[in-house]
């Protein structure tokens, strides 16, 4: 009994040991200089195209994304598409979305409020111009972000009108995407 006491309390202590270390380590991941944030960030990826019914999907074009965080808490986040449209090229450019707001940084995470919204699609052959369109101000939600050396990740949530089983919160779509400077 007396060695099943004394093996219990060197367990105790090993996980008082491990659980304090782990909280400290936490605490100083957590811990992120909000200027690394402030810079321009981007990512890219082919585009994903629904095959149809019964058909799988296929890729077509590419993706490119700039996230900006701007010194003076401006948040900029322009999309632009390519060759996404039959008969177009890599070269072609085939949609743009920009989005712009303002950040604020708390901790690890990040608020983000659009202000406005401007859109162009060559799909639309009379758009000479960009278009305004109705901005969701917290399309952004429950943002977090780390930074390793030049790469940030962005973890967020954005509101959906469908909703399906892989989900973690019905109607929220998780974004989890890494970009470099």
């Amino acid at each position: 009994m007396k060695r099943f006491n004394f093996l219990l309390v060197i367990c105790v202590m090993a996980f008082s040991f491990y659980a304090c270390e782990r909280s400290e380590s936490s605490e100083l991941e957590t811990e992120i200089d909000p200027t690394e944030l402030e810079a321009t960030w981007f990512r890219s990826y082919p585009n994903s195209i629904w095959g149809g019914h019964g058909q799988p999907p296929f890729e077509r074009g590419e993706t490119h994304i700039r996230v900006t965080f701007e010194e003076n808490g401006e948040f900029i986040y322009n999309r632009t598409v390519l060759g996404i449209y039959e008969g177009t090229t890599i070269n072609d450019t085939s949609a743009i979305v920009i989005e712009s707001g303002v950040f604020e940084v708390n901790g690890n995470g990040i608020d983000i409020t659009l202000t406005k919204r401007l859109w162009w699609d060559s799909f639309y052959d009379n758009m000479e111009d960009f278009e305004e369109s109705g901005v969701n101000t917290n399309r952004y939600m429950d943002v977090t972000y780390e930074i390793d050396e030049d790469e940030l990740n962005l973890v967020y949530f954005t509101l959906t009108d469908l909703i399906t089983e892989e989900q973690e919160t019905p109607g929220l779509d998780k974004f989890d995407e890494d970009y470099i400077k």
